[in-house]
Formats: C-alpha cells, sequence, structure tokens
C-alpha cells in the first residue's frame, strides 16, 4: 500500500545538517602600523690635513748620531743611579750620625743707664763748669754757693802739707759742699786761685749730689759704663793696689782729669794739679 508508507516517512523526525569543522575561518589579528623613530644625525667629520712626515734621513753621519746619544744617556743614567745608591742606599750602620749638642743661651747684657745731669756744675779738664781753672778765691766760693748753699769745711789759708796730701805751694785753702772738695793755692793758675777739685764719696751728706761729667759719668756708676762713655780711658793699678783710671792730662799746666774704682764702681772723680801724699 504506497500512501502508507507514505506517512511513514512523514512522521520520521528531521536532522539539522552538519557543517565540518574544517571549513570555519580562522579570524587573524594584524598590529597597527608602528611610526619609524628618526635616528639621531652625526656632525659630519671634517676631513683631516695629511701630515707631512719628511723622510728620513740618508746622511750616514746623522744615522750614527741617535745611538751614540742613546749611549751617553744610558752612561749618565747608570752614573745618577750609582750615585744614588752611595748617597741614600747604603745600610744605616754605615751612614754617619750627626750629634747636635745644645749650645749654652748667653744672656744679654743689661745696659746701664746713663745719669740724668741734675746740677749746673759738672766736672771736666778745665774745671767745674760755671767756674774754671785759674778763677780767684772768693768768685768760685760765690758761684758754688749759689748752687749748694753755705759751705760744709772751710780750712782757711794753710800749709800745704796736710790731710789733704802734699799739695803745691806753701799754702792752700780747701772748702768743701759734702762730696765737693775745692782746692785753692799758689799754681801755674794763679796765686790764691782754684786749681783743684775732688768729688768723693767720703762725705755721709747729701750737699754735692747729682754732679756729673759732661757724657754723664758720676759716682757709683760701674766700670763699664765708663769704659763706655770714654773708650779711651786708661785703668791701672798703683802700688797701694788703687784702681785709677785716666781720661786725659794737660802737659802744659800738667792737670788731669782722673778717678778711682773701687769694687767696680767709680769711687771718685777729680780734676786739676794733683796734690801727692
Amino acid at each position: 500500500m504506497p500512501p502508507q508508507e507514505s506517512n511513514q516517512a512523514s512522521n520520521q523526525p528531521t536532522s539539522e545538517p552538519v557543517i565540518p569543522i574544517a571549513s570555519i575561518p580562522t579570524p587573524t589579528f594584524t598590529p597597527p602600523p608602528v611610526a619609524p623613530t628618526p635616528l639621531p644625525t652625526t656632525p659630519p667629520v671634517p676631513p683631516v690635513s695629511p701630515v707631512n712626515v719628511p723622510p728620513a734621513s740618508t746622511d750616514p753621519k746623522k744615522s750614527h748620531l741617535l745611538p751614540v746619544l742613546l749611549g751617553i744617556l744610558l752612561l749618565v743614567l747608570i752614573a745618577a743611579g750609582g750615585y744614588a745608591y752611595y748617597k741614600w742606599g747604603q745600610a744605616p750602620a754605615e751612614q754617619s750620625v750627626v750629634v747636635l749638642t745644645p749650645q749654652p743661651v748667653k744672656e744679654e747684657k743689661k745696659v746701664e743707664a746713663i745719669p740724668t745731669v741734675s746740677s749746673p756744675i759738672s766736672l771736666s779738664s778745665g774745671g767745674l763748669g760755671i767756674v774754671s781753672f785759674g778763677s780767684s778765691t772768693i768768685d768760685v766760693i760765690a758761684k758754688i754757693s749759689s748752687v749748694y748753699g753755705t759751705s760744709t769745711k772751710d780750712t782757711g789759708w794753710t800749709s800745704s802739707f796736710s790731710t789733704y796730701g802734699t799739695c803745691p805751694g806753701k799754702q792752700i785753702r780747701v772748702v768743701e759742699w759734702g762730696k765737693l772738695k775745692v782746692f785753692f793755692g799758689d799754681t801755674v793758675f794763679g796765686k790764691q786761685s782754684f786749681f783743684h777739685y775732688e768729688y768723693t764719696n767720703n762725705s755721709t751728706t747729701t750737699v754735692g749730689s747729682g754732679i756729673t761729667t759732661g757724657t754723664g759719668l758720676t759716682l757709683d756708676v760701674s766700670e763699664d759704663l765708663l769704659k763706655n762713655l770714654y773708650p779711651t780711658a786708661q785703668i791701672t793699678t798703683d802700688q797701694n793696689n788703687t784702681q785709677w783710671f785716666t781720661l786725659g792730662v794737660n802737659a802744659s799746666t800738667t792737670a788731669s782729669f782722673l778717678g778711682t774704682i773701687n769694687n767696680g764702681k767709680i769711687a771718685s772723680i777729680a780734676g786739676g794739679i794733683q796734690c801727692g801724699e
């Protein structure tokens, strides 16, 4: 029966068509284009000028000069090395040792100050400044008294042989103002005139203090100061062991300018015609 077969066939379920896997297209990824980065440009290198190298010398004398110079230089280096070894490369036992000996420190000698002149009277080879040898007795006494006042002693006219020594002439007169003694008598300077003075520390009074020579020499200063002030001073010692210094002598009148030293200090200064012992 043909109709039945057709109905059965129409009642069969229908299946979907199968697509093969190989026929499915595979997606592809294409990256976006990247812009090229420009490379840094290098500045052009300037052309190098060719160096003219002089041709080697063909002179036979010059070609032998370089070895000679090198030989001399080598000898100098060898000599310098030998000297350096001799000078500094010796063993410590062979090197000389310099021992420094400390020198004693010299003490500086203090310079004695020159006394300040405090009196119008000055000791000199020609007198006492305000009065000169040969001046009259009255004139000398008056002028010295105007400075120191009344004399501390006046012997009056007495024998020239006295405690003052043996003086010239037959009579003398000695007038004292403390440390200063002034002598009058008959000498080459005149009759009864000023012929001698002595400035000593024999008196305990301060009358007559502060008298100096023109350069500042006075009593009690050192012998060193005497030598500094009078470099030509002659220093001698007599038979009594008295030390004398002489500053000058007048040959025509025999007047002298001198003094004594005791224990390194000036003990007296005198001027004029001296009296003996």
